[in-house]
């Protein structure tokens, strides 16, 4: 991407998998570094004109989840989150230029949506 003059990085996070589990603070510790790494990173590359992204999904439908969840009660594909990073790429988001976007299928609990703010 530095060679081309610019490009578009995407990190996928699952806030399934890494947010909102108070009981594991091992977790809490990884998720925290990734989304610092992630500050860094953005910081590292943007004089390369390449725009880096932190994506947060939850509620993705994997090979474990059965393919008859897709598209009830807020389940996402892989498929449908490709679609959201071709439109990060063509900033055809509502905010193209912030760092942490979310592509949630379900909606947050109160608790969650207050930890996530803290984060954006």
């Amino acid at each position: 991407m530095k060679e081309q003059g610019g490009g578009v990085f995407v990190n996928v996070c699952d806030l399934d998998v890494t947010r909102f589990k108070p009981d594991s603070s091992l977790s809490k510790i990884a998720e925290e570094g990734q989304e610092k790494l992630s500050v860094i990173f953005s910081r590292e590359v943007k004089p390369y004109n390449i725009r880096y992204y932190h994506l947060m999904v939850n509620n993705v439908v994997t090979r474990k989840k059965s393919s008859v969840l897709l598209g009830k009660q807020g389940r996402i594909s892989p498929e449908m989150i490709g679609n959201h990073i071709v439109k990060l790429y063509h900033k055809q988001v509502e905010n193209p230029d912030d760092l942490f976007q979310q592509f949630l299928g379900r909606q947050l609990s109160s608790s969650e949506g207050q930890l996530l703010q803290q984060l954006l």
